[in-house]
């Protein structure tokens, strides 16, 4: 079992950029002197280096493949995405974001007998495939591949014409100054497209992003109507989003 979690933690540090043992502890469930071993590992092959307050990516790294990081955290994603479904009901107009969390709501969309998704991801695209019951309506674009998206042309105008319901999006990080971001320019208008068609809107994502803060601010945390996550984030985010009027479902 090492190894396969030795190469779930480079991608994870490569995702993020810079993490605390701590953090490594909590997200792999495994002791400290097991997250030292394996960091000094990947220290050896030059993956990471050690920094102030944790462990670094070197700077040479890129980010990380779809496919890679669809299997960290998959059990929180999952988790995430069967709450989100509870707020799915008969004859939704929905959007669903790219990322690797999102992707994971297709499977429990198949109990409505009457269902219309929207998306530009190109996994959900897959996995809507064997469910005639999915009405599919696909963003066609340029294709970007570390993410499995794609990026339409006249984000807005081609948007204007769908009457959405609900839009589940996946963020790379949530602030606590109330920014919600991206680390792809190019998905960044479809997203906020979404959010100015939606009659609601609904964040989702893991515990590992609060906290965190990437390339592109995308929306306000005040522009969304619930984030859907898979533990109880700190007491300052449940603050936060008690004060702004902003359900916050965990389980």
């Amino acid at each position: 079992m090492r190894a396969p979690r030795i190469q779930q933690i480079e991608e994870y540090i490569l995702k993020h950029n810079t993490v605390s043992l701590k953090e490594l502890c909590d997200i792999f469930e495994v002791s400290m002197s097991t997250i030292r071993r394996d960091v000094a590992e990947l220290s050896r092959k030059g993956i990471v280096k050690k920094v102030y307050g944790g462990i670094s990516a070197n700077s040479q790294a890129s980010l990380v493949p779809f496919h890679a990081r669809s299997t960290v955290n998959q059990s929180a994603k999952q988790a995430v995405c069967d709450l989100a479904v509870q707020f799915v009901e008969e004859g939704d107009v929905i959007f669903i974001d790219t990322g690797s969390t999102t992707c994971n709501m297709v499977e429990n969309l198949s109990k409505f007998k009457n269902i219309t998704v929207i998306t530009n991801n190109i996994d959900v695209i897959i996995r809507a495939i064997p469910y005639p019951n999915i009405q599919l309506f696909t963003l066609a674009g340029m294709l970007n591949r570390k993410n499995n998206s794609l990026s339409p042309m006249g984000t807005e105008e081609i948007f204007r014409s769908y009457n959405i319901t609900k839009s589940f999006l996946a963020a790379a990080g949530v602030s606590l100054e109330g920014h919600v971001s991206n680390n792809t320019p190019l998905e960044t208008p479809v997203k906020r497209a979404a959010i100015q068609r939606a009659e609601q809107n609904f964040l989702l994502v893991d515990s590992s992003k609060f906290g965190v803060s990437s390339l592109i601010t995308f929306c306000k945390l005040t522009d969304l109507d619930k984030i859907i996550t898979d533990k109880k984030p700190d007491d300052k985010y449940i603050k936060y989003c008690s004060e702004n009027s902003i359900d916050l479902v965990f389980p």
